[in-house]
């Protein structure tokens, strides 16, 4: 199993079908470190999860709830924006998922639909990079601070407005 930042490698060989064993997670300063970087944020102060996994049939299921602080960098003023996450979520495992995540089956790309099952492969899960991965996806790509406005002086408004790309060469026309 590859290695990543927040790796918390889980055996799952002795989980038989519906048995299920609660697992706790905490990111150290290091971790945090590396993460903030991975997520390119200012800073990640701290992050928790509390799990579940639990065995259906050959799937894993890892069910739970993780909780996080971080500071990003507003894109418009550039101050920093004090984020807090507290969010539920479920990750499917499953051994019929090819390590590159690529299925035998045409699978439906549904944005409403569930996401697809990750690979489950040598019995083993990364419960850390399932929670590095939650988060990544609810970091804010572009945060903004409420009220946040670009100063006037840096609009260029002669930009702003939509000019003709083809006017320019209305002075290479030729008279005639």
């Amino acid at each position: 199993m590859q290695t990543t930042e927040f790796s918390r490698p889980v055996d799952v060989s002795n989980l038989d079908d519906g048995d299920y064993e609660p697992h706790a997670l905490t990111a150290d300063a290091g971790d945090c470190l590396t993460l903030a970087k991975r997520f390119a944020i200012a800073e990640l102060k701290s992050l928790s999860a509390d799990l579940v996994i639990r065995r259906q049939g050959r799937q894993v299921i890892a069910s739970g709830n993780l909780k996080a602080e971080a500071i990003q960098t507003c894109v418009v003023s550039l101050d920093p924006i004090e984020v807090r996450i507290d969010d539920a979520f479920d990750v499917v495992f499953d051994p019929d998922v090819r390590p590159s995540g690529e299925f035998d089956e045409v699978i439906d790309l549904d944005p409403d639909s569930e996401d697809p099952p990750e690979p489950l492969f040598d019995d083993e899960i990364d419960l850390g990079e399932a929670v590095a991965q939650q988060v990544a996806l609810l970091l804010d790509p572009y945060p903004r601070k409420p009220r946040a406005e670009i100063d006037p002086r840096f609009v260029d408004d002669e930009a702003i407005e939509r000019k003709n790309p083809f006017e320019v060469l209305k002075s290479l026309k030729l008279d005639g």
